[in-house]
């Protein structure tokens, strides 16, 4: 136990105190010493041995691959009067642990039986270099699979943004793990499918750092960033910054840094709420991508205290490209601080640029014009996604056109734009025009828009409250007739 829970130390005071030790006693404290990085201790342990068998030798050799020492587990392997399946297994997972594919392959020609653990080293070892050639051939040719083959390979597909492929293996799991979910999660992301995203995050037993980061990243660069704050609030309370430590000890640890390693860290200051530790990484990086400018444009954006956004506005026009995410990021917390006209000026430039915007780049544009009081803007916006840029509005751009036009009274053309709607109207659609209606003193419409209310949502107190406000009560023949003029 105190092995495991990395107390060498104590381990080997309980393991000095045993008066008569076993095999598997001499072997718990070689594999202790090795998890822990304590090679010296490790090989003093195996020297010290009264006698050695099969077990010990493969602790042995297993002990030098996961420390990188592929010499040495080589010549322990070469050693062996007699090679067990777990001996290969061994040597298989040392190869391909430490890139040596070819090794590894070698290794597992030469095998004279194999097991699935001799399959799953193997495709591991090549998922971990994303060579999904060699990876779909391993796996088709598997004669069985378990959780880790289809995790691994679900992994390795999702990594590469097929998103069909690995919808099929991750429905096809009997058993789901973490990071089963992990992956699925990932590959929405990566194909910005937020919805489905937001489901299999809900759906998701537990949450770990990746799953958190994933959809706090998603929510932030599609502009949801309350959502996204929602999410950073939450793990802040969970005092993540003991895991993130670690994460970054291992980051410090790898011999070479990627970019993808880089900005996994990144956003994991950024999630524990270590906006320090996230400037400063972030300027330590030797390259930035998309991804490294819009996590930081998130910090700066839901760390601004007075919603004048000076430094988020600094740093979205230092972005070397400005792209699709960060412009979209920056409507939406335009839209939501009340800078209209920088909104609107965003959203010239990106034609500009060549940037083409997206469904989710016109619901800031039509939130500033409903809070703004600017209904010709707004019309004129929700007219262009269709006729100028080919975008068919979905249920949040009615939303907001209904919000518009029932602020600025155009009450018969809110009404008229929620029957005709592609969708069943919600009750949040019909609570927003019964508010027009009261604001307005339209109580004809009002009531209608109450009864259409309380039939979806009859428990609501708010749809109750606005209709007792309205100027007349009418009884329920008035309100019959009222429904049927409307």
């Amino acid at each position: 136990m105190y092995g495991k829970c990395g107390d060498t130390l104590q381990a080997r005071n309980v393991f000095d105190g045993i008066s008569t030790k076993d095999a598997h006693s001499w072997v718990f404290m070689l594999s202790a010493y090795a998890r822990n990085g304590q090679m010296q201790e490790a090989e003093s342990i195996f020297a010290s041995m009264p006698s050695k068998n099969s077990e010990s030798q493969n602790a042995m050799l297993a002990a030098y691959a996961h420390n990188e020492k592929l010499s040495d587990a080589k010549r322990i392997f070469d050693s062996l009067m007699e090679k067990t399946i777990v001996s290969w297994n061994a040597m298989i997972s040392a190869y391909a642990q430490n890139g040596h594919l070819d090794c590894a392959k070698a290794t597992f020609d030469s095998m004279p039986e194999r097991n699935l653990i001799s399959w799953n080293s193997l495709l591991s070892g090549y998922a971990y270099i994303r060579d999904m050639c060699f990876i779909i051939w391993i796996y088709n040719e598997m004669p069985e699979w378990n959780i880790v083959s289809t995790t691994t390979m679900l992994v390795a597909t999702a990594q590469t943004g097929n998103l069909i492929e690995s919808k099929r293996l991750f429905v096809s799991m009997l058993e789901r793990n973490l990071v089963a979910y992990n992956a699925m999660l990932f590959v929405h992301v990566l194909r910005n499918q937020l919805k489905a995203a937001k489901s299999v995050y809900e759906e998701m037993p537990e949450h770990d750092m990746a799953s958190w980061t994933s959809i706090m990243s998603a929510y932030a660069q599609r502009g949801h960033l309350e959502d996204a704050k929602c999410i950073f609030d939450t793990m802040r309370e969970r005092n993540l910054n003991e895991r993130v430590e670690e994460a970054a000890n291992i980051l410090s640890d790898m011999p070479e840094h990627d970019l993808v390693s880089w900005n996994t860290m990144l956003a994991a200051w950024v999630a524990a709420g270590r906006i320090d530790r996230a400037i400063d990484l972030f300027s330590q990086m030797p390259a930035r991508d998309i991804v490294s400018w819009n996590s930081i444009l998130c910090v700066d954006i839901m760390t601004d205290g007075g919603g004048e956004l000076t430094f988020a506005r600094r740093r979205f026009h230092r972005i070397p490209e400005e792209n699709l995410v960060s412009s979209s990021t920056m409507l939406t917390a335009y839209a939501q601080n009340g800078h209209l006209d920088r909104a609107f000026d965003l959203f010239q430039s990106m034609s500009w640029t060549g940037i083409s915007p997206d469904a989710i780049c016109f619901i800031p544009l039509l939130i500033s014009c409903s809070n703004g009081g600017t209904m010709s803007s707004g019309r004129r916006f929700f007219v262009s996604m269709r006729e100028d840029f080919h975008i068919e509005p979905i249920k949040q751009h009615f939303c907001c056109m209904i919000d518009l036009l029932g602020r600025e009274g155009a009450i018969e053309d809110a009404w008229d734009l929620i029957t005709s709607m592609p969708f069943v109207p919600n009750a949040l659609q019909w609570r927003c025009l019964l508010s027009a209606c009261r604001s307005h003193k339209r109580h004809l419409h009002g009531t209608a828009a109450a009864i259409s209310t309380v039939d979806l949502e009859p428990t609501a107190a708010s749809s109750y409250v606005l209709l007792a406000n309205m100027h007349r009560s009418p009884s329920k023949a008035t309100i019959k007739s009222s429904q049927k003029s409307v």
